[in-house]
Formats: C-alpha cells, structure tokens, sequence
C-alpha cells in the first residue's frame, strides 16, 4: 500500500511521528512536507504548495495521510481531478479551536476561530479522523459545538455527530524503548548526585507557562530548599524575556540551559533529573512528559490535562495538583523526601513503542484496501 503523508509543518513532534512511521511501517511512504515555520501560512496556503508537490511527482498513492495543519478541502479541491478515487485521513496533533491563545496576540478570538475553521472544515472533508488522545477528541467535539453555537444562522450542529462517528484515537507512536534502555544503561554507570535535578523539558512558549513555573521555582528557591535546574527544549523565540531573566536569577542552581541537539545527549541530561513540574496551559498528548517519565523522573501534573488518561494512579500520594498552592505543597514534599523516592513509571509507556504500534496503524490505514 503506498500512504502520502502530507505536513505542511514538518518539524518537532509532527516530524517525529512522520519518521516514526515511516521508520517502521510495512506500507510504502512518500513525504509531501515544508519547514516548520510561519504556522499561519502553512494554514492558510501551505496545501497548494503541497499539492503542487504531489501533482509534480506524479507517485501511485492509495491513501492521502493529512495532519491538522493542512487545509484539506484546498489540497482536495486541487488533486482530485487527478486522484478522485483516493481517501484523505486527518491526524489531529493538536488544534485551534482547543489550543490557548497568547494574550498577547491581537483579535486572538478571531484568529482563534479563523484557523480553528480551517481544522473544522478539514476534518468534515477527511474520511477517517484521528486524535492522539481521548482528551484531545473530547475537547475539539466539545470546543466545536461551543464554536458553531456562535454561528447567526445554519450551525450545522448535525455535523458533530458526523464528526463523532468517524473519529477514533490513534496514540502518537514514539521511540520509547530507545529512551528507556538508553536512559537506563546511562543511570547505572553514573554516579547519583544528592541535590535534586528540576527539570523543564517544554518549548519556550507563552502555552507551557513558562511564567508559571519559574514563579513556583522562585518560591522554592526563597524558601531555602536545596536543588538545582536542568531548562531544556524547543527555543522558539531566543529572545523570551521570562527565560532570560531566569537564567540570571538562578544562574547559580542551573546545570543544564537550553536546547540540546543530540537526542541521545537529551535522554542522557533527563536521565540526572528528579522532578517534573508541569504548567503547561494545555497538553493534548503531553511527549516531553512521556519522555522524561521513562528516563525515571517524578512528573507533577495537573489533572484538568491529558495526564489522567495517561496515569490512572500516582505514586507518592497524589501527584495531580489543582492549583499553585497545591503544585508548591506537593514540589516541597518531593524535595524533602528527594533521596528516598524512586520512579515506579519508567516502564509506563513502553506500550507506545513504534515496535507495538506499528501493527494497529498498519492495519487501520489497511483497511483502505479491503
């Protein structure tokens, strides 16, 4: 079977699903892709651009594979005459509708509905939806019906359930058994610091709450607990004022600063780490956390997230936290209690191995042809 794979935003996690797949997959991949920069125009016009590539190669294709970046009904509109026959399927990595806008971004509540509309149509065009979690498909539907509820006339409210029958989650694949043997051949060699490592492993990103997170560092730091900062991950604006003053603030606890570009330099430095305070904003599937969490560090969620579909049960009493108050109570007990705890979790998720998902994406992009 050959699968086109279509990413206007060929970068980051996007990137790493697409090569994960293709890595693995017994079916024939071709990559229609473009850099992951400008999000925006890659919404709004980055579908004629990969259509022109599709048309251009003239590949055989039985199944057009779409992430939520790509304007289906534009890229449709523009090879069917070509391809009539072929199945288009969406993978919503996230959305727009779901997804927080800065408050810094002007008429955001626009914008917001304008690229969410584009997700909207997508998806209504698309002959098969797929959510990296149930938490991501639950909030879209929900977000969505709130959405056209907005609409003066015609809320085509009846497209919901539409949406809602072909929908389905599809976990997002990942190299887990790599990070974990990896990360564990790494820790028995080395040798055990006693000061605890907290660790952000996020993109530098209004989202993630950055402002959120050095806030509660600041109280832990005042408070006199011994620890020191490992700030990793994606640095999308080098200029972030909030990681700039942190970086002067604790410049005495931090042993690790910013984005490292060998993965096996990135496992290694989670690896040292002991704790993972998130604030993110929003987490439609949550990666970094899965992926810190096999390397053995403690995570500290908030529960209104994904991280509930993901963790049933904690540890260590309980680690989902409601609100500031509760994240600092929980970080002070961990940080008393660093050199007796120990992660249970570090073998959670080897399940999301590519070697064990490779064989349900197989067979549903299968189906196609049967």
């Amino acid at each position: 079977m050959n699968i086109a794979m279509l990413e206007p935003f060929y970068g980051g996690s996007h990137k790493q699903w697409i090569d994960g797949y293709k890595q693995h997959t017994q079916h024939e991949i071709e990559l229609y892709t473009l850099p992951d920069t400008f999000w925006k125009w890659r919404m709004d016009g980055g579908a004629i651009e990969i259509a022109k590539q599709f048309l251009d190669r003239e590949k055989n294709c039985d199944l057009f594979l779409g992430s939520d970046m790509l304007d289906a009904n534009t890229f449709l509109s523009l090879v069917r005459k070509a391809s009539p026959d072929i199945s288009y399927y969406m993978y919503f990595h996230e959305n727009q509708l779901s997804y927080p806008w800065s408050s810094q971004e002007r008429h955001r509540d626009w914008k917001r509905r304008y690229y969410g509309m584009i997700n909207y149509r997508s998806a209504v065009a698309a002959d098969k939806c797929f959510f990296n979690s149930d938490f991501h498909m639950k909030s879209f539907l929900q977000d969505l019906e709130e959405e056209l509820q907005r609409s003066p006339d015609y809320k085509t409210l009846w497209s919901i359930d539409a949406l809602r029958e072909k929908s389905s989650v599809l976990p997002l694949g990942m190299s887990v058994q790599y990070i974990y043997e990896y990360a564990k051949a790494w820790r028995e060699e080395s040798v055990e610091d006693a000061s605890p490592l907290i660790l952000w492993n996020h993109r530098w990103d209004y989202d993630k709450r950055p402002d959120k997170f050095f806030n509660v560092i600041r109280r832990l730091d005042e408070e006199g607990y011994n620890f020191r900062l490992a700030v990793l991950g994606e640095q999308l604006d080098v200029t972030n004022k909030i990681f700039e003053e942190a970086r002067e603030r604790f410049h005495e606890r931090i042993e690790h600063w910013g984005y490292v570009e060998s993965y096996e330099e990135y496992i290694k430095i989670l690896s040292q780490c002991s704790i993972l305070p998130v604030t993110s904003e929003h987490d439609f599937f949550g990666a970094s956390v899965i992926e810190a969490v096999t390397c053995g560090v403690i995570p500290v969620l908030p529960r209104r997230l994904v991280y509930p579909e993901h963790f049933p049960e904690l540890k260590y009493g309980e680690l989902y936290y409601e609100n500031t108050g509760d994240l600092l109570d929980k970080l002070r007990h961990l940080l008393k209690a660093a050199n007796s705890l120990e992660s249970s979790y570090a073998e959670h998720f080897l399940h999301l191995d590519w070697t064990m998902q490779v064989t349900g994406y197989d067979k549903i992009f299968g189906e196609i042809l049967t």
